[in-house]
């Protein structure tokens, strides 16, 4: 009787296993002829969409650079202590680097370790869209843990990113692609990256959300730190907007967070905590604005450092139920609602400006200004109504 050998691809369900193509995963064998043939199959042949499977093993790798573009692949493993990607010594090259604009694109459950070689990232994703990467370390890296370069609609949930120079980039290429628009951080833990924990340079819509940011970046060095957004945020349509919201940030050296001037950046913390380091030159540096932002809001957080604590240079602040050691104000127009600091208690502040005399009929959209034929505090309404405040 005759018998048909089993495959690994017959093993949990998986497609493309990459045992099947002469992977060995033991650590030592170079597994990168053996996983681009599994990923060329399942892309050449089938035009996807097809899961790379990684079964529990150590796959060092030359490089992985895959062209995605019109396919759904994904690249799967057993889970982010067990599936290892890791580099090779000897080349600069990432150690997994995906292109192209694709349909789907998800990692799942794999550790990807740069090993700490000179010049190596370990995840780039360049001129791509909508990628999905869950479940994921990204480690050693003497560069960028994840590094979305041109990336787009693209979502980086419950990862570990620790022991980089950056841990999670965003930026735009010379020859760019699609802007690096509405890209999430969700749920994940940025921790020990010597430069900056997460970073945008050029974009819009980035979200960071519900993560834990500590001990990145150096200290007495202000432009390193937990979370920098860099002035090129409004590049491409004048308004470039960052959102931090459930995050907690304690011990990053330098800055927790770092605003550069954003001619007509809108920068939002919410709902959280920024915890700054005690000691040292770094002390009590939790958030900066750089002059020239246009909106900074703070709204439901908790900084707790000592002098310098959140640093505003704004054109437009708003702050609403915090608790701030220091705060120190210098934006041209802001209001302060329910603040606490270590000399104020605001119930509210609000800048005052001044307009010329205004007709009755004039609607201003609920503003307070300084009605300069009566010298009195007045308040718009819709109604076209002008009341004095005092």
């Amino acid at each position: 009787m005759s018998l048909t050998k089993v495959s690994y691809s017959m093993i949990n369900g998986a497609v493309f296993n990459v045992l099947d193509y002469g992977a060995t995963g033991d650590g030592i064998t170079d597994d990168t002829a053996a996983i681009t043939a599994a990923y060329n199959d399942a892309y050449t042949t089938f035009s996807g969409p097809g899961v790379i499977y990684f079964p529990k093993g150590i796959y060092s790798v030359t490089s992985l650079n895959f062209n995605v573009a019109n396919s759904s692949v994904h690249f799967m493993g057993e889970g982010l202590d067990c599936s290892v990607l890791k580099k090779r010594a000897g080349t600069t090259t990432p150690v997994l680097k995906l292109y192209g604009l694709p349909k789907n694109i998800i990692i799942s459950e794999l550790e990807i370790n740069g090993n700490t070689q000179t010049g190596v990232s370990c995840l780039v994703l360049q001129d791509i869209s909508y990628v999905h990467v869950h479940n994921c370390k990204m480690i050693d890296a003497a560069v960028y843990g994840i590094h979305g370069d041109s990336c787009l609609i693209s979502t980086f949930q419950e990862c570990i990113i620790s022991n980089n120079l950056d841990g999670i980039a965003f930026t735009l290429s010379a020859t760019p692609g699609p802007n690096p628009n509405a890209n999430t951080v969700r749920d994940c833990v940025i921790t020990g990256n010597s430069r900056r924990g997460v970073s945008v340079d050029n974009g819009n819509l980035l979200s960071v959300v519900n993560c834990d940011l500590e001990q990145n970046g150096q200290e007495g060095v202000p432009t390193t730190g937990g979370i920098y957004i860099y002035a090129s945020i409004d590049d491409e349509i004048g308004y470039g907007m960052a959102v931090i919201d459930g995050c907690w940030l304690e011990g990053n050296e330098g800055t927790g967070i770092y605003v550069e001037a954003a001619t007509f950046g809108n920068v939002s913390v919410l709902n959280t905590q920024v915890l700054a380091p005690n000691v040292g030159a770094s002390a009590g540096r939790c958030i900066y604005t750089a002059p020239g932002l246009r909106l900074f809001s703070i709204m439901n957080s908790l900084c707790i450092g000592s002098t310098g604590t959140v640093d505003v240079n704004s054109e437009n602040f708003f702050a609403a139920n915090c608790l701030i050691t220091t705060l120190s104000n210098s934006a041209t127009n802001y209001t302060i609602n329910q603040v606490k600091t270590g000399t104020l208690d605001s119930i509210q502040k609000t800048t005052q400006t001044e307009y010329a005399s205004v007709a009755s009929g004039t609607v201003r959209n609920n503003s307070i200004f300084l009605d300069s034929s009566t010298s009195k505090l007045s308040f718009k309404d819709g109604t076209g109504v002008v009341n004095a405040l005092y």
